[in-house]
Order: structure tokens, then C-alpha cells, then sequence
């Protein structure tokens, strides 16, 4: 049973602009599942953006400060134990703060034991959120969920007065 979790102020309701950037080597924008399932569950409520880059630090943070002005950046893929998975330390080199609640929440949500090997994790630059899944469809999913629960919240902290 999943318990419902109520906050003091969900915050507005408005269009956000966020950006789909996923991390991948051997995925073209045509064949990036994750990227079109994120696309597919934001559009819905939001403008959005999608890119592709290889898993390499310069290109990542390239990738995120060409986007940085949008309010939500939601990166897929490159979140795990492997020598190639680099999101993380490429985003925490700009981020001003890591929510570590939302990597936590992630782990504890999901149904697969491998879920905690991932480092998702949410990181805030200015006003701009930036979440890091992992590349599975199944993940994003979970990942996605939690976001839409929280988006509003966030962008509301980060924006007043």
C-alpha cells in the first residue's frame, strides 16, 4: 500500500518548460524509450525538449547548462555502479544542492532490488530542478511518478519571495 504524502503547499499550477536529456552511447533520439516514456508522461502538463548525449562529464554538463533556464531537467541513463556512468558526478560539479530525499524515496518506491544501485538523485542549480534517473523504461516510470508528485512543490520553494 502506497501511503499518500501530503505537503504544506503544493505550490502552483503552471506549464513548465523541462528538458529530456538522456545519457547514452548506443541510443539515437529515434531509439531512446526512456527518453519518448518521459516525453509522453510531461508533455501532458508541460512544454518540453528532448536531447542525446554520450555518457562522457563535458558532454553531460554541456548538455545541462545549454538548458539550464528551463525549470525541470530530467536526466535518464548513467546513474550506476558501472565506470561509464558519470551523470552524477558530471551534474554535482554545478549543482548548489543535492535533495538526497528523492534518491531515497526512488530506492524505497521501486519493486526491484537493483533500483539500489542507482544513484537517481535530485540536484538544484538557481531555480532550475535537475533529476537524475536511471535508462530503464521501468525506472523512468517509477522515477516520473515521484516527480510529477513533488514538481510543483519544488518550484514554488525555489521561486518565492
Amino acid at each position: 500500500m502506497e501511503k499518500e504524502i501530503s505537503l504544506h503547499n503544493m505550490g502552483e499550477k503552471k506549464r513548465l518548460k523541462v528538458h529530456i536529456l538522456t545519457v547514452s552511447s548506443s541510443r539515437t533520439l529515434e531509439n531512446d524509450e526512456s527518453g519518448k516514456l518521459i516525453e509522453n508522461f510531461m508533455s501532458l502538463e508541460h512544454e518540453t525538449s528532448r536531447s542525446l548525449c554520450p555518457d562522457e562529464q563535458i558532454k553531460i554538463l554541456r548538455e545541462t547548462l545549454c538548458n539550464i533556464e528551463k525549470d525541470v531537467i530530467i536526466i535518464t541513463g548513467g546513474t550506476g555502479p558501472s565506470i561509464r556512468d558519470v551523470t552524477i558526478s558530471a551534474v554535482s560539479k554545478i549543482a548548489e544542492k543535492e535533495i538526497k530525499g528523492f534518491g531515497e524515496l526512488f530506492r524505497q518506491s521501486s519493486n526491484e532490488e537493483i533500483a539500489y544501485f542507482s544513484n537517481a538523485s535530485l540536484f538544484l542549480v538557481g531555480r532550475t530542478q535537475i533529476y537524475c534517473l536511471p535508462g530503464s523504461p521501468g525506472a523512468v516510470k517509477k522515477g516520473v511518478e515521484i516527480i510529477k508528485k513533488f514538481i510543483y512543490h519544488i518550484y514554488h520553494e525555489l521561486h518565492k519571495e
